[in-house]
């Protein structure tokens, strides 16, 4: 195994769920050696607190090398 990666929701500053003190988590993972893989994403489908029916959300991946 030679990388780490896991994906995350990327939601909009105005989103109706994210709390009104909200911080990213951005310069945690960086700090763990995490960085950001702007082209390289996807969508997740499921139904949201709220919606009447699954909608996709998309998804940016983060990934790190392994030492």
């Amino acid at each position: 195994m030679t990388h780490s990666c896991f994906c995350a929701v990327q939601r909009p500053a105005d989103h109706p769920a994210r709390p009104a003190d909200f911080q990213p988590l951005d310069t945690f993972w960086q700090h763990r050696g995490y960085h950001k893989c702007a082209d390289l994403t996807t969508t997740f489908s499921w139904k949201e607190v709220g919606e009447s029916e699954e909608s996709a959300k998309p998804m940016t991946f983060w990934m790190k090398a392994l030492t």
